[in-house]
């Protein structure tokens, strides 16, 4: 099979899946598109062009122009003369039908009528763009091609020339949709899913497990995500964005799924600070501006009290230091597609009531089982002093890459005059508790943020600086939500078509719903709120909600920092541990086709 009967087989595949609702908007029944061969002979009919049309389709090489030349006369019908949709129509077909079928504001308008001048106006810049790639000699360029990589000696064989490009062709294709589609290569960077996952695990993700989304910015370079290595320039055009939309898949998101998403909080990116939360930034730059403007208030007030006043204020001095970032050049904006991928466990879904109490999670009131391999925080001390290599072997499997200390105190710690901070599998408890003298679960309680210390002492001392400050650190990040990452809640996950009413307590919790996952302008004007210019007082939800956490259940930045996974934003789940490298050991072997649960 040849390079364009399998693109042809593509196209015509998405045209089953697209063409009922461009059929709808043109006032067809929606049915005629799921029927192969017919829906193009309806296609034609509703850009009023002749059946026949449909016969050039059988010709090799004739029929790829011939679809082209249909998309775009389809773009047109449905009022597409731009240059960029115009582009889209004739290389691009795979974005533009789902575009024109998807997004409400394209109506169909019919197709161009040569006798009015208004639409001989319309149509002038497509025409120009058509005429321009026949003009160049396109088909002159195909037969420069064809006598190039074509047969010569051996009549009806391929050369090696043609054979190499068809084949280098189809990997390239056939790599696409499978990425795009079904399976995609992912690698596991922290350790916040240990010891479920390992940092240097590379996993499957599946795509089809919930239904893979349509690219919403098609124009990419293929197989990297969004920048390109080397040269770190964005992979991606933004000339062409689609709206969300999601295939059918095997089934939806379940409770305890391993899921890959796209980061909520990586729309924004500081350049120079790529691995960082942008917003996160933006707050303690902020932070750091109100207390340079108030130290000598902090020196006399209570720090809860100007705490409560940095948060009315804040978007004031984060105001400021984004424009300094926009002046510098130093902030992109990333379509939802191509922000930083995730990985975390889905704990509660939509209409879920999720709570932590001293770091038990809950879910619906009940207490959500704890994997083996999930791990938390604990103070410990050794039992004796560590005297050689058999004693070292014995405490190794819990102490790597886990003590909270360093240079002389771990040496301390090592002849147990010091306690640490170690984190320990659930299924190594039992033997930690006989290994250590000392054995306690870490706790964040409530409040820590009420005792603060003062401020004028660390002004100048910038590393200090950032210890210092816990200013409401998990989500929703306000005063009014006296809550930590192991004593949260009870949240109610926001589900499709659920109201609630606001108020501006609750508005913390839903601001970035509203205004950013969902597309609204949100604006709050003398303690009013206003939601597209129209005073609000509820809300109903547009898509589905998510709450996400890692299995290094204390050690892990997720929902309890950040806050709902939006439906949009779920890439697939992960399945298969495929391969495994320990950064300092080598290859896991034990792990390699490892499913993951």
């Amino acid at each position: 099979m040849g390079i364009e009967w399998i693109i042809l087989l593509l196209l015509f595949v998405e045209y089953s899946i697209f063409l009922p609702k461009v059929f709808v908007k043109a006032g067809e029944e929606p049915w005629k598109g799921y029927i192969p061969i017919y829906n193009l002979l309806v296609m034609l009919k509703v850009m009023k062009k002749p059946w026949w049309w449909i016969l050039f389709l059988l010709a090799p090489g004739v029929n790829l122009l011939m679809l082209m030349a249909m998309n775009l006369e389809l773009a047109r019908a449905f009022g597409r003369f731009e240059t960029g949709d115009t582009l889209l129509a004739i290389f691009l077909p795979h974005f533009a039908i789902p575009k024109i079928a998807l997004k409400p504001e394209i109506q169909y308008v019919g197709p161009t009528d040569w006798k009015k001048e208004k639409d001989r106006e319309v149509r002038k810049v497509s025409d120009m763009i058509v005429l321009a790639l026949v003009s160049v000699g396109i088909f002159n360029v195909l037969i420069a091609l064809y006598k190039m990589v074509g047969a010569k000696d051996k009549p009806g064989h391929k050369t090696i020339v043609k054979e190499w490009g068809d084949a280098l062709l189809f990997a390239i294709v056939a790599a696409s949709i499978i990425r795009a589609f079904f399976l995609e290569a992912f690698k596991i960077p922290t350790p916040s899913m240990e010891k479920n996952l390992l940092v240097g695990d590379f996993l499957f993700v599946s795509k089809i497990s919930y239904g893979p989304k349509i690219p919403q910015t098609p124009v990419a370079f293929p197989f990297v995500h969004h920048t390109l290595p080397l040269i770190e320039t964005k992979s991606y055009l933004n000339i062409f964005e689609l709206p969300y939309y999601r295939l059918p898949g095997l089934g939806s998101v379940q409770r305890n799924d391993v899921v890959v998403f796209n980061f909520p909080a990586g729309d924004s990116v500081q350049l120079d600070k790529q691995n960082e939360t942008y917003y996160q930034i933006v707050t303690d730059n902020a932070f750091r501006m109100f207390v340079m403007a108030n130290v000598d208030r902090f020196r006399k007030e209570s720090h809860k009290k100007l705490l409560r006043e940095f948060y009315e204020k804040k978007e004031i001095y984060q105001r400021t230091y984004r424009n300094k970032l926009i002046e510098e050049g130093n902030l992109t904006h990333r379509p939802v597609d191509k922000e930083d991928h995730y990985i975390k466990r889905c704990v509660a879904l939509p209409g879920d009531v999720v709570e932590i109490r001293n770091r038990e999670l809950f879910i619906n009131g009940k207490q959500s089982g704890n994997t083996p391999k999930m791990e938390f925080n604990y103070r410990v001390k050794m039992q004796e002093p560590i005297m050689d290599q058999d004693q070292e072997m014995r405490y190794k499997g819990l102490l790597k890459d886990n003590l909270d200390m360093a240079g002389s105190d771990l040496h301390l710690f090592a002849y147990g005059i010091k306690d640490a901070m170690v984190t320990v599998p659930n299924d190594k408890v039992e033997d930690a508790k006989k290994s250590f003298v000392l054995f306690e679960p870490i706790i964040n309680g409530l409040g820590s943020h009420d005792t603060l210390m003062n401020l004028a002492d660390y002004i100048n001392d910038p590393v200090n600086f950032n210890h210092f400050y816990q200013y409401y650190p998990v989500f929703p990040n306000s005063p009014d939500y006296d809550w930590s990452n192991d004593n949260f809640g009870p949240l109610t996950i926001p589900k499709e078509g659920q109201t609630v009413k606001l108020d501006l307590k609750n508005l913390a919790i839903y601001r970035r719903i509203i205004d950013v996952y969902e597309h609204n302008d949100l604006r709050v004007k003398n303690n009013d709120i206003y939601i597209n210019g129209k005073k609000a007082g509820t809300y109903t939800f547009k898509q589905n909600y998510y709450w996400l956490m890692g299995d290094n259940r204390q050690n892990s930045l997720d929902s309890r920092y950040w806050g709902f996974v939006p439906e949009d934003h779920v890439v697939g789940k992960g399945v298969l541990v495929w391969f495994s490298s320990d950064p300092e050991g080598g290859v896991r072997w034990n792990r390699i086709f490892k499913l993951i649960k």
